[in-house]
């Protein structure tokens, strides 16, 4: 995978990245390497914080119940 974009403030500077090699054009000292890692979407966090949410409050709810009746 290649990607390459131009720099907004000085467009004759343009960066590549191939794979895990990052490169800044007509500067070899500024190379590199790069890391990638997944993130989940913002969705399944939420999705996952309200589920969570859910679940304690029943929890909750079934605590009382039991409370009254005993």
């Amino acid at each position: 995978m290649l990607y390459s974009f131009l720099d907004k403030v000085n467009p004759s500077k343009s960066y590549e990245i191939s794979g895990t090699s990052f490169s800044v054009s007509s500067e070899t000292p500024n190379s590199g390497t790069v890391s990638y890692r997944k993130v989940p979407e913002p969705s399944t966090l939420d999705s996952t914080l309200l589920v969570g949410s859910i679940g304690l409050f029943l929890k909750r709810k079934v605590r009382s119940i039991k409370k009254i009746k005993d």
